[in-house]
């Protein structure tokens, strides 16, 4: 395999997918806490398929965000910092969850900002550089 840019690719691989992670988490302990404290602005929760659901306000959103994406990602950026062995497998999972985040966001409260395909694109960085990094091991 040492003939292949894979080879190559562990250390600066290792370090984009860290800070990625990194960004990307404290991105969405801000948006959580943004939605936890002041919503969406104009847009009620009601007016969403999230109102269909049962949902009155958007502080289980902001919930489901720093757990479901900030904190994945803060510890995949941990481990892959350490050199932990299981570190390229939470970022993989801290990728995929990212991008599961946006496609149901989109589907339940629609396109709403270019921040929804940046992340989008950003979690599939994330476990692109994280399969990358499964596989020169």
């Amino acid at each position: 395999m040492a003939d292949t840019a894979l080879a190559f690719a562990p250390g600066p691989v290792r370090v984009v997918v860290i800070v990625l992670a990194l960004l990307t988490s404290v991105g969405a302990v801000g948006g959580g806490w943004m939605l936890m404290s002041v919503g969406l602005g104009d847009q009620d929760v009601t007016s969403t398929r999230l109102g269909q659901l049962g949902f009155t306000s958007w502080v289980p959103g902001g919930l489901f965000l720093i757990a479901g994406v900030a904190v994945p990602m803060a510890v995949a950026a941990v481990l892959l910092w350490a050199g932990h062995p299981w570190g390229p497998l939470v970022a993989l999972l801290a990728g995929l969850a990212q991008v599961a985040w946006i496609v149901v966001q989109v589907t339940l409260i629609g396109f709403g900002s270019w921040l929804q395909p940046l992340f989008l694109l950003v979690g599939a960085a994330v476990a692109l550089g994280a399969m990358l990094l499964i596989r020169s091991t």
